[in-house]
């Protein structure tokens, strides 16, 4: 509802949606990127964790999500599991935004572990994908997402 509101007061304005949320930080943390993008009409911020296929957004606004793959891959509504070392395989849907206890223990496991084993559904083939990501600095990077975010000052 919020978007839809930012949307329309953009369109109202005649701002276009890049010029109302414009990214405003972008790290390096060892092999991890931090990239945060600021929306000062909704006045927050989201910051996303990013190596390879997997993808963590931590948002000013109290919420994570976890993405594996590439957006523009992954078929809708299909599986996705993480594997962090020999821990428990963690199973969700690929829109299901409001899997937050799934996101709570994967970024728990990511932040602890060594390599997290990911599969997702091809959207153009429709097959199974899996890739392995390195979580060695993980934790540095999150952390660094989410000191970003509390710096957050709306218009500055």
């Amino acid at each position: 509802m919020r978007l839809r509101l930012v949307w329309a007061v953009c369109l109202i304005l005649g701002v276009s949606a890049a010029a109302a949320q414009e990214r405003s930080v972008e790290e390096t943390s060892g092999d991890w990127q931090v990239l945060c993008f600021d929306d000062d009409i909704a006045q927050y911020r989201s910051c996303y964790v990013i190596r390879d296929e997997l993808s963590v957004l931590v948002s000013s606004r109290n919420y994570e999500l976890v993405f594996v793959g590439h957006g523009a891959e992954r078929k809708p509504g299909s599986e996705v599991t993480a594997q962090i070392d020999d821990k428990q395989v963690l199973r969700w849907r690929e829109d299901d935004f409001y899997a937050d206890d799934t996101f709570t223990a994967a970024i728990r496991q990511f932040r602890a572990g060594q390599n997290a084993r990911l599969t997702w559904t091809s959207q153009a083939s429709g097959e199974e994908v899996a890739g392995e990501v390195s979580l060695l600095g993980f934790t540095k990077a999150y952390q660094r997402a989410n000191a970003l975010i509390s710096e957050y000052r709306p218009g500055q």
